[in-house]
């Protein structure tokens, strides 16, 4: 699957209690819809995301949106610095 923030928001708003979530090799996964995974799934722990053009502004939306994270693992995401995630 493509998902974009369109779709995944009627997603994420079915599944706000979701607790892990794994996204690897996905085109269209961005900080658009890491946004949206944010916004609508606070009761987020786990996440593994994996060669997504994601970049920090999608990471630090993480850390404002997801309360309840206790681990994200940020695999050659090219856009991601070492300074955000480490803060995260």
């Amino acid at each position: 699957m493509n998902p974009t923030s369109t779709s995944l928001a009627p997603i994420a708003s079915n599944f706000q209690k979701l607790e892990r979530l794994v996204l690897c090799r996905s085109g269209t996964i961005g900080d658009a819809e890491i946004a949206c995974i944010a916004a609508k799934c606070a009761a987020l722990k786990k996440l593994c995301i994996e060669c997504c053009p994601i970049s920090d502004v999608g990471i630090e939306a993480l850390g404002f949106g997801c309360p309840n994270l206790v681990e994200v693992k940020v695999k050659k995401c090219k856009g991601v610095g070492t300074e955000v995630a480490d803060q995260l």
